[in-house]
């Protein structure tokens, strides 16, 4: 064997460690990158003994957190949606010392109530409000793997925000849409397929004494729940007027 070819295995010999540390590196590194989201301290690292108590305490802080990362986002976004009425609709700003000024509280709320028909409020107050409170009555995440998994949906939607003033491509409206479609997709992979959440039944006895009965089923997830609600009341008003 030649010289120049044993130099070469030595050499590449040699190399390994310092291959090997680069791979562990950065497959920490990507362990880590996880737990990039916004409110990880706060929901995981400064309750962490919390998540090792037992498995009830583990399921306990995980539904805690979650719906602290959810009401977190709502009100981050809100946030949004405010500076952008103020800056579009010039509607006075109110301080926090503000808020016991019944004059300030007035010239504000009259400057809203000439806005009422204006299609953001109205979305605000019909859909958008109602969402996102939806949203977080109805997030429940019973382990740390999810909640990491939810925590990765919003530092999306997170970066979406943050580019709100800076791409005029993305629309305040999409956000909220996409955030809830995220959610909704986040809580059908994490029910059982066979879970029911709900059932409800409308009976309608005529005067012959016929029984009319329709009864309804719906899946754990928010979406679910929402169209269960909505045709449960449309069925049963139909069901009244026959």
């Amino acid at each position: 064997m030649s010289n120049e070819l044993v130099k070469s295995k030595e050499n590449k010999t040699d190399d390994l460690p310092e291959i090997y540390e680069e791979v562990k590196k950065l497959l920490a590194d990507s362990k880590r990158k996880k737990f990039y989201f916004p409110n990880a301290e706060t929901t995981v690292k400064n309750v962490d003994i919390l998540y090792l108590l037992n498995k009830k305490s583990h399921e306990n802080i995980s539904s805690i957190s979650s719906k602290f990362l959810v009401a977190g986002f709502a009100l981050h976004y809100l946030k949004a949606i405010n500076k952008i009425i103020d800056k579009k609709y010039k509607v006075p700003q109110l301080t926090l010392i503000d808020f016991i000024d019944n004059d300030k509280l007035e010239e504000t709320r009259q400057r809203i109530i000439e806005l009422e028909n204006e299609p953001i409020f109205n979305w605000l107050k019909e859909e958008c409000l109602e969402e996102l409170k939806d949203a977080i009555d109805n997030i429940d995440v019973d382990n740390l793997e999810r909640l990491v998994k939810l925590g990765q949906i919003i530092n999306l939607s997170e970066k979406e925000l943050s580019l709100l003033d800076t791409n005029e491509d993305i629309e305040i409206y999409d956000i909220a849409y996409r955030y809830l479609n995220r959610l909704d997709d986040f809580e059908m992979r994490g029910a059982k397929q066979d879970l029911v959440c709900e059932m409800g039944s409308i009976k309608k006895i005529s005067k012959g004494g016929e029984v009319t009965e329709i009864t309804l089923e719906c899946k754990g997830d928010r979406k679910s729940r929402k169209q269960f609600e909505e045709f449960f009341i449309k069925a049963g008003k139909e069901l009244i007027c026959k």
